[in-house]
């Protein structure tokens, strides 16, 4: 055997097992009965969302769930940004939105046609000291009008993250429109109250540390009262060892040996035996799988009296779920608790403009860094002055909907209606941050034009017709080709599974959604994988039939088709990458899986057989090709 048949073979097992390894978790995770996924998801969490992210999703016509398509108030928003108002502009506002709504003309282009007729000027109701003509006026609306609709697109996923539904689809269609599509979910008043929420943005002054860790230790101690009263068979041991316990070092809380033997056991801590609140030198924290725990204590009305009691007006609350770093692995990851003023010193309203830019030269400590700057308008500009100038030294909390996003240092009094935010590590960071500021301080309303369910039985249904679809469209294609072929529709039925094979593996490391047109791609894949065979055996057969050899006859049969196959996938390829940017979530995945399956096809159909042909012919298993 030729060492090139030997490099050949050995590429073509790489990839085998590549793709395998992606595959792996999708095969674990389906393998898995109802009830052990809830065992896993409630003994193991962290291992559990690793395993649901790396297999391939259902989508919302597979899994059931709820589809929404929510409508950007583009009028309000027009509304809300005019400098000058009077009967004029609101006679043409309104029908320039009855025109939009009835032509595909965006709306801004609508109200400058409506201003013209009534002889007015655009102008006179825009026009502000950076921007006064006409071009620049319309061109700064539509971005005004695209930016609320990305900041809206930044709150629901915020609001969809945190609900846990897993790949949830949220996207831009047209102009003004956002389609949500939650798999799994089915309660429709929680899916709206859901996406119709509107992020509330604050700014709280965090309180001292040593007030927050004696406060966090009262609590401690009563939740370890209350756990001992209802453990009868040995509250004082309990007792001494939670009170022992309270207090760690940073090392222990954020280093490799956090509590490593309840990692290893697998055991949610209780809490008869381990602390709500971890204090250390610099803060406080409590782990991820307490949240709920965490939730519940701030309900208790005796909780609330220590807080107030001890803090003065003060309230709890947890860093964004999202942003939180996986310090220790597993459940025992480690959110970050702020005991911040309960009353905000400014609110998201008086933002008028957030951006991410990298940070200044001169600015050494975070040269090469990013930072996200803050505009306030007049209102704001004054209390942030106040603020600041009154709290030099201490912390500020940016919060969203009651949970950190950041907590940076006031340096000094700021009087110019700035600020920034710095030490972000990349723009993609600072860009999220700054986006996340400018939602709150425009709320842009949204209202829902359309919603759909697709029940869970809907989706199993699905399910098992796309399935016996694929099956049966495998068995028929391969008993075909074993008829007609004979032993190289064998060779050709190996590729053929091993092309489904990639294309699965491939799916799984993007993470992708499998829906009812994808499997459509995929058995669009299958008839394209084994038209390239009978391309290759069709044109073997005729150098056959012409009298060459059986090396002659492979070498110009794979050659003579291999361009009709080039030229035919990547045409095909081309229109798929066209659906895929234009089209929407069904259309997209049936793209992506059609895409994916080209690539897999052009591997096993001609390269994948080529190699089992030459290995055959070359180790004289045999002698000639038959079919």
């Amino acid at each position: 055997m030729s060492p090139k048949i030997l490099w050949k073979g050995i590429l073509i097992v790489l990839v085998f097992v590549l793709f395998g390894y992606f595959l792996y978790p999708t095969i674990q995770f389906n393998s898995m009965s109802l009830e052990q996924r809830k065992t896993m998801e409630r003994e193991d969490p962290a291992g559990y969302r690793e395993l649901a992210k790396k297999s391939i999703k259902l989508g919302l016509d597979l899994q059931g769930g709820m589809r929404l398509v929510l409508e950007v108030d583009t009028k309000e928003l027009l509304n809300k940004l005019a400098q000058n108002k009077d009967s004029r502009f609101t006679a043409a506002l309104d029908a320039a939105a009855t025109a939009a709504a009835e032509s595909d003309k965006n709306l801004v282009d609508q109200l400058d046609a409506r201003i013209r007729e009534a002889g007015g000027n655009i102008g006179l109701y825009f026009s502000t000291r950076e921007v006064r003509e006409r071009d620049e006026i319309i061109t700064y609306l539509k971005q005004q009008v695209d930016e609320s609709i990305d900041r809206s697109l930044e709150v629901l996923r915020n609001r969809v993250d945190e609900f846990g539904v897993s790949e949830p689809i949220i996207q831009k269609q047209g102009d003004n429109r956002i389609i949500v599509e939650l798999a799994g979910v089915t309660d429709r008043q929680q899916a709206i109250n859901l996406v119709g929420k509107t992020a509330k943005l604050e700014f709280s002054i965090v309180k001292d540390l040593d007030v927050a860790q004696r406060t966090a230790a009262k609590i401690n101690e009563y939740l370890l009262g209350q756990a001992a009263a209802n453990d009868t068979t040995g509250g004082e041991a309990v007792a001494e060892e939670v009170k022992d316990s309270t207090t760690v070092s940073a090392e222990e809380l954020f280093g490799a040996n956090t509590d490593s033997a309840s990692a290893d056991s697998g055991e949610a801590v209780s809490s008869e035996n381990d602390p709500l609140f971890l204090l250390y030198a610099g803060g406080i924290a409590i782990r991820q799988q307490d949240i709920l725990r965490f939730e519940q204590a701030l309900k208790d009305p005796k909780v609330q009296q220590i807080i107030q009691r001890e803090s003065q007006n003060g309230r709890f609350l947890l860093e964004t779920v999202s942003d939180s770093r996986l310090r220790t692995g597993d459940e025992n990851d480690i959110l970050q608790t702020y005991l911040v003023n309960n009353t905000a010193a400014l609110t998201g309203e008086t933002i008028i403009d957030a951006k991410s830019e990298p940070a200044p030269m001169d600015d050494a400590a975070n040269f090469g860094r990013y930072q996200a700057s803050i505009t306030f308008n007049k209102e704001g500009t004054r209390a942030f002055a106040a603020v600041t100038g009154a709290n030099e030294g201490k912390r500020m909390a940016i919060i969203l909907d009651d949970k950190v996003r950041s907590a940076p240092n006031i340096q000094e009094k700021i009087r110019q209606g700035r600020a920034r935010i710095t030490g972000l590590d990349s723009n993609d960071e600072a860009r999220v941050l700054s986006s996340v500021l400018k939602a709150g301080s425009l709320p842009t309303p949204l209202d829902i034009i359309e919603e759909r369910t697709v029940g869970p039985s809907l989706g199993k249904d699905s399910i098992e017709k796309g399935t016996l679809s694929t099956v049966l469209g495998l068995v028929l294609v391969a008993f075909f080709m074993i008829i007609y072929y004979k032993f190289s529709g064998v060779v050709a039925n190996v590729a053929l599974i091993l092309n489904v094979f990639i294309l699965l593996g491939f799916m799984s490391s993007l993470h992708a959604t499998l829906t009812l047109p994808g499997i459509a791609g995929i058995i669009l894949t299958i008839g394209m994988a084994v038209d390239a065979n009978v391309l290759i055996f069709e044109r073997i057969r005729e150098e056959l039939d012409g009298g060459k050899s059986t090396w002659a006859a492979l070498d110009t049969g794979y050659g003579r088709a291999f361009v009709t196959i080039l030229d035919a996938n990547i045409t095909t390829f081309i229109a798929a990458v066209v659906l895929y940017n234009f089209g929407t979530g069904p259309v997209r995945g049936f793209a992506t899986t059609l895409m994916i399956g080209i690539g897999a096809s052009m591997f096993t159909a001609i390269f994948v057989t080529r190699t089992i042909f030459d290995f055959l012919l070359s180790k004289r298993i045999i002698k000639e090709i038959s079919i």
